[in-house]
């Protein structure tokens, strides 16, 4: 079984996260099953990381598209490029890409993807993420274009399935799951943080995505009080930079205000990281996963709709603050995370991630099932003589 995964890449951590999460389930499931990604992903060598093929996708000009075309298949998959007539299943883990928030170019491109796979008889399941609102023609038409050709579509909130359910094409194959990334067991690691480490995630889409003309201001001003609000409860700040998007603004909130930097590579190497801090202050969806499936309290800020469902989902949405929040804001909420509520916040959030944890099981079960995963013939070395 051949399995392309879509909407990931290496450059965000989350995107990235997703893909980890993907492969770890895939790969423990059968090791008959081959991986591609395309070549948006990232460089051979990012490829290589994951075991994963490369999918060239559709390309109509050019000598590239006539080498693809008359290259027999077997020699294809020799050097490990991947076309439809090899692939079984479509996993989409874009996160959020659907909605009137983002060019309607993105939705209409994969809609005609959806239904050129659909035509050749691949299997296309769009895994949880952040859906709609679908407003705007042109991208409600091919909403519904996707929603009719898929076979499986998760939702990971409720008001992502309600923009859902306002399409023609909603049905049964909907489904709520949250996000799957919550399953990933991070490594043992040797980095360490100081004792009473808050990390705080910066993430530059809280300005990209803002209708304010000062949402800059507004936001470093954000992150500054976050700073000094952590030192006023004696712990340590420390930036933890979550994608490359993100390294200026954490670059210039590191010179400013006096605080370390860390990068990490590796999206289990972040999520070890987080596990050894005693609470974060994210603006990052996927560090903020990673935070509450371990039970490490967060307070987060918000550029969309899935952050409110997230902190909800653990029993955290006090925790959720507008960016135009003032310090003694965000200290309450400190308080709440490192102060004297934390041993009552802890079992509330230990009691959430096992619930959401079942649920992404549940949801792995629906998909395995879908693909015939639990049908796939036993690896050679796993039948006895």
């Amino acid at each position: 079984m051949t399995v392309l995964i879509t909407g990931v890449n290496r450059w965000n951590k989350g995107a990235e996260l997703m893909m980890l999460a993907v492969c770890q389930h895939l790969r423990g499931a059968s090791e008959k099953i081959q991986i591609c990604v395309e070549s948006s992903f990232g460089s051979y060598e990012d490829r290589a990381l994951y075991g994963a093929r490369l999918y060239p996708g559709e390309i109509t000009l050019g000598r590239t598209s006539l080498s693809l075309s008359i290259m027999p298949k077997s020699f294809r998959e020799f050097v490990g490029i991947v076309g439809d007539d090899s692939i079984d299943v479509v996993l989409d883990a874009s996160g959020f890409a659907f909605g009137d928030q983002h060019p309607p170019a993105r939705v209409r491109t994969f809609a005609r993807r959806v239904s050129r796979w659909k035509s050749a008889g691949i299997k296309i399941i769009l895994l949880p993420q952040a859906l709609g609102p679908f407003e705007k023609g042109e991208i409600r038409s091919a909403m519904e274009k996707i929603l009719s050709d898929a076979d499986m579509i998760f939702a990971r909130d409720s008001t992502s399935q309600n923009h859902l359910s306002s399409l023609r094409g909603f049905g049964g194959h909907v489904h709520l799951a949250p996000d799957f990334t919550n399953l990933v067991n991070p490594p043992v690691t040797s980095q360490s943080l100081p004792d009473r480490s808050v990390l705080i995630v910066p993430n530059e889409r809280m300005i990209e995505k803002s209708n304010a003309s000062n949402a800059r201001e507004t936001y470093i001003q954000f992150l500054t009080d976050a700073v000094a609000a952590v030192k006023e409860a004696n712990a340590r700040p420390i930036i933890l930079v979550h994608g490359i998007d993100d390294i200026e603004l954490a670059s210039e909130m590191a010179r400013a205000q006096d605080v370390s930097v860390i990068r990490e590579d590796s999206p289990s190497g972040i999520k070890a990281l987080i596990a050894h801090s005693d609470a974060i202050i994210a603006s990052r969806f996927h560090a903020l996963v990673s935070g509450l499936s371990q039970a490490i309290p967060c307070i987060a800020t918000s550029w969309s709709h899935k952050y409110k469902a997230l902190m909800a989902d653990y029993g955290s949405e006090d925790l959720l603050l507008s960016m135009d929040a003032d310090r003694g804001a965000i200290s309450r909420a400190l308080a709440v995370c490192i102060g004297p509520e934390r041993s009552n916040h802890l079992a509330i959030l230990k009691e959430a991630a096992g619930r959401q944890k079942r649920l992404t099981a549940e949801m792995w079960t629906r998909i395995d099932n879908l693909i015939g995963i639990n049908s796939l013939p036993p690896d050679p070395g796993e039948v006895s003589g």
